[in-house]
């Protein structure tokens, strides 16, 4: 089964557009189209029985290997200067660095709910419980001196 005239010439565009792509700064463009490229040539392998010659294949293969690792490297850099936040807010990149991988309001919440209770027993002062021990034993006495 031969490939017609119209459809080589649309592979020859793609394969034209795959190399553009390596002087692409934006990265989502990069990985969405190199993929839907990628899509584009297996069906034309399989519906259109394509075969690409050595030359082309050793040239593809390679831009592919090159748009993956450029997307996978500018993910990882992107993630070191980005502060996203489980819930997708955006927090300081400062937090981040200093240990904190989650917004104000969602640090706030999980420490909410892991903080023990404290007991912090009779409400006053030290000098409080003092004055208030000396008038019990003081009463103490007094009634069994009557006694």
């Amino acid at each position: 089964m031969t490939i017609d005239s119209e459809k080589l010439a649309t592979i020859n565009s793609l394969i034209e557009e795959l190399y553009s792509l390596k002087i692409s700064t934006n990265m989502d463009f990069v990985n969405q189209r190199q993929r839907s490229i990628k899509i584009l040539f297996r069906d034309y392998y399989v519906k259109d029985n394509w075969r690409p010659d050595k030359k082309t294949l050793n040239n593809i293969l390679p831009t592919f290997n090159y748009l993956k690792e450029y997307v996978s490297e500018a993910r990882e850099e992107k993630n070191k200067n980005d502060a996203i936040c489980s819930c997708g807010k955006h927090f300081n990149i400062k937090r981040k660095q200093a240990g904190y991988h989650t917004c104000l309001d969602c640090g706030e919440k999980a420490a909410l709910k892991s903080s023990p209770k404290i007991d912090e027993g009779l409400p006053g002062s030290r000098e409080d419980h003092k004055k208030m021990r000396v008038q019990v034993w003081g009463g103490v006495q007094s009634r069994n001196k009557g006694n």
